[in-house]
């Protein structure tokens, strides 16, 4: 099987989605800190959209990892890669959990005590089913993530053998979800939206198994179900998951060409976006007018510093590689050594019987 690519534009969005709910449970994990009315606090309210994120980039990597002559006789060893991925992680977070639990104990004098059965329905991902709750408020994510581990392997044998397969168990979940049926559990229904997006960007993008046209239609039915379960923030979510992924090459050009001018756009926003805005403030006066005003000085900021890279840095980079290194001569052994300085001792005899 031929080596899979490292997905450069994954790792970037995980960095994101990690941050985001970072965030989110930093800012609005404690109502002391910040009431739900702070700028702040609305803000980073769609920092949760971020496990979302991660639901869709499992869809598009788990799928993109299995090799294409996979079947059930390889189902075992696709469970063992996955446990063995997040499970000992997983484990110590859980004994990080009860220590911290426990010294907080020990400080506060806050009762502190943990169910033996509950830490081992954590253990087996089961804790979703039942109504014991989680010792950490981001661990139900990881039994939706099991859940979809093994329906990708129950499933996935299939959606090779024919593609329409993948329609068929997608439209049946988004159903599902559509009909809002309230379980009482944290189960894979509501979100499978999520792991189809994924799924369906690679079949179209890296697999090229299925056309635009049937692409567009279950991301649009995907999209309908998510706004209708989850709202505009988790739509807003997974279309930016989406649009980064599909079109990452273009992405990844727009972010080296302002790594690029990087240095010469901090030299020189100031004096030349700076100027626009103080120029423009003279013939503007409404909130719109000053924000496009804003993105005036931003355009003329942007293109002034790449003609100062192309025509000012540029030339002066190109001038310093010059300047060679120069070999270091290495000093000969033996005249270093004789170069050392000698240290000259007088011999002291010490008289028989005088020791003391």
């Amino acid at each position: 099987m031929a080596a899979k690519k490292n997905l450069a534009e994954v790792h970037l969005l995980r960095g994101v989605a990690s941050l985001m709910v970072c965030l989110f449970h930093l800012i609005l994990g404690n109502p002391a800190l910040f009431p739900p009315s702070n700028i702040l606090g609305q803000v980073f309210s769609l920092g949760s959209s971020g496990v979302e994120v991660f639901f869709i980039l499992s869809g598009y990597v788990v799928c993109y990892s299995l090799p294409d002559d996979f079947d059930y006789s390889q189902l075992k060893t696709f469970l063992l890669k996955r446990i063995v991925r997040i499970e000992p992680p997983y484990l110590v977070s859980i004994v990080v959990v009860i220590s911290l639990n426990f010294l907080s104990h020990l400080v506060t004098g806050l009762s502190s005590s943990f169910d033996g059965l509950n830490i081992l329905g954590h253990l087996a991902y089961v804790n979703n089913f039942t109504s014991t709750g989680y010792l950490n408020v981001v661990y139900w994510t990881l039994g939706i993530e099991f859940q979809f581990y093994l329906l990708a392997g129950l499933v996935f044998p299939w959606i090779k053998q024919n593609k329409y397969f993948l329609f068929l168990f997608a439209g049946c979940f988004v159903c599902l979800a559509c009909l809002r049926v309230p379980f009482k559990a944290d189960i894979i229904v509501p979100y499978f939206s999520y792991f189809t997006l994924g799924i369906l960007l690679l079949f179209y993008k890296i697999k090229r198994q299925i056309n635009l046209g049937y692409y567009l239609l279950f991301v649009a039915i995907c999209l309908l179900q998510i706004l209708f379960h989850k709202g505009p923030n988790g739509s807003i979510a997974a279309i930016a998951t989406l649009v980064i992924l599909h079109f990452w090459n273009v992405l990844n050009k727009v972010i080296l060409f302002f790594s690029m001018i990087s240095y010469s756009l901090f030299l020189t926003h100031v004096p030349v976006g700076g100027k626009v805005i103080n120029l423009g403030l003279r013939y503007v006066h409404s909130n719109l007018s000053k924000y496009l005003l804003v993105l005036a000085a931003l355009g003329i900021s942007i293109g002034f510093a790449y003609l100062f890279h192309r025509f000012i840095e540029l030339p002066a980079i190109h001038y310093s590689k010059r300047f060679r290194y120069r070999a270091s001569k290495p000093l000969p052994v033996s005249r270093s050594i004789s170069r050392l300085p000698v240290l000259k001792t007088k011999r002291v005899e010490i008289p028989l019987g005088t020791e003391s």
